[in-house]
């Protein structure tokens, strides 16, 4: 599989190294999410379970924060690629 490195300029996010952060775990995890999508699932815990903007990572391992983000996305299930081919 190949990949093109995207560069995103870090001026664009207030909390770059922790959208990195949750957009490795994603991958990690088998999934993918944009660093913009990344920003906003933070956001949505912050906001939901701290009611604060942003809510600071340190000392979170990346299960923690993995299970903090997971309630605010779904998984594609049964996706299939439709090649034209009979499957």
């Amino acid at each position: 599989m190949n990949f093109r490195r995207i560069k995103v300029k870090k001026e664009k996010f207030h909390f770059f190294e922790d959208i990195k952060k949750i957009h490795l775990i994603l991958i990690d995890k088998g999934f993918f999410a944009t660093h913009e999508e990344c920003d906003e699932l933070w956001r949505m815990h912050s906001e939901d379970h701290w009611a604060a903007g942003w809510v600071t990572m340190s000392g979170m391992s990346d299960q923690e924060i993995f299970d903090a983000v997971r309630p605010y996305f779904d998984p594609i299930d049964n996706f299939v690629v439709d090649t034209g081919k009979n499957l």
